[in-house]
């Protein structure tokens, strides 16, 4: 791929996570407890979500967060954050041997 095509798509991926980034950094946690349907016993199970803040009522509707994030979507998050972060580490060494090349660094 064209260097500049790369960094443009770099730079969008980029635009899109950082969305997600104010969203995990400004929401609050919670705690649930209900009972596991998926049991026999239904015995009561806690899980934690990651919510918007009630400051931000935009983000509520009739009562419901936009959003609603468990571990498993966090550590995912995590996984692309980890891939974006590399993306870029491999175009920062493009754009380096590139500039290399035509004598500009």
């Amino acid at each position: 791929m064209k260097l500049r095509k790369r960094i443009v798509s770099t730079t969008t991926r980029y635009i899109g996570w950082a969305a997600r980034r104010n969203e995990l950094a400004h929401g609050y946690v919670t705690q649930t407890q209900s009972p596991d349907y998926s049991q026999p016993s239904q015995r009561i199970v806690t899980a934690y979500a990651l919510l918007p803040s009630h400051a931000r009522s935009n983000l509520w509707f009739d009562a419901e967060p936009e959003w609603n994030y468990l571990a498993s979507d966090i550590n995912e998050f995590a996984r692309q954050f980890q891939n974006l972060d590399e993306s870029f580490q491999d175009l920062a060494g493009s754009v380096e041997r590139q500039l290399n090349d035509i004598g500009e660094v």
